[in-house]
This record gives structure tokens, C-alpha cells and sequence, in this order.
């Protein structure tokens, strides 16, 4: 790795973090997450992969903010409200150990992606009607 500051911080409190539903996987640069409980998929790139990476550990906004550069902080805050407004970030008033979070090098704008047009197929599966001991028995939730 290189020798990009870190900033280890004591948490008072995670003011956000990604909603429990969603399900994600990172490839090729690019992150795909799935909101299994409205079939609605996301893709995040650029330093929106960094950023998503960093609420995923548990750190919060201004632990984020303190090992950047002021100047992206414009950028940071509208994938916030993005992520925010698509209803995948969530309050959280968990409270822990120290986060220690890596300034990506170099910076490129957050990119993120919202699109629902598979959202009927991805509701279809199976999984979502079940109980935890899987398939066949079905969940009772409408």
C-alpha cells in the first residue's frame, strides 16, 4: 500500500450506514448492489467505491471527511445524498471501536448509478418468500 495518511478516530456514533438489505459485490472497479427488498440495483464507481467501502466498515460522515482534501468535499456530499435520496444509506446509533480509514489516492469523481427495470424478475426469486429454513417453505409476509 502507499503511504497515504490514515486518521484513526474514536466513534461517538454512526450517523449512517448501509441498510442491512443490501446486498453488493465489487468487480472489475465497479460495485453492483441489490436492494433485495425493492428489486432495485445501484452501481457505484470511481471514489464511490472507496466511499461505500468506508460506511460497509463503519465509519461515519466526518471520519470520511477528515482524510480528505476540503476540495472533494462537494463530491462526497452529493454521492451522500444520492445514496441518501435512493434510501440505502440509514441512520444508525451503534456506537464502538476506533475506525481507521484510508484517503483513496487518487481522488475521481463518486459515480452512482439507480436502475429499477429489473426490479419485477429480481422480486420473482423465490428467496424472498421463504422462512430461514429455505425453500419450499414459504414465508408469511405478503
Amino acid at each position: 500500500m502507499d503511504s497515504t495518511p490514515a486518521v484513526s478516530l474514536q466513534k461517538k456514533a454512526i450517523m449512517r450506514q448501509i441498510k442491512p438489505s443490501i446486498v453488493d459485490e465489487e468487480m472489475e472497479g465497479e460495485l453492483l448492489a441489490i436492494d433485495d427488498m425493492t428489486g432495485t440495483y445501484f452501481a457505484v464507481r470511481g471514489s464511490g467505491l472507496w466511499l461505500w467501502r468506508s460506511f460497509r466498515s463503519g465509519a461515519d460522515i466526518d471520519q470520511i471527511k477528515a482524510v480528505l482534501d476540503p476540495s472533494v468535499g462537494p463530491d462526497v456530499d452529493a454521492f451522500v445524498a444520492g445514496l441518501e435520496a435512493a434510501g440505502l444509506l440509514v441512520e444508525s446509533t451503534t456506537t464502538g471501536s476506533t475506525v481507521v480509514v484510508e484517503a483513496p489516492v487518487p481522488w475521481t469523481t463518486p459515480e452512482f448509478e439507480v436502475h429499477d427495470d429489473l426490479q419485477d424478475l429480481l422480486l420473482l426469486d423465490p428467496i424472498h418468500e421463504v422462512t430461514e429454513d429455505g425453500w419450499p417453505n414459504m414465508g408469511t409476509s405478503a
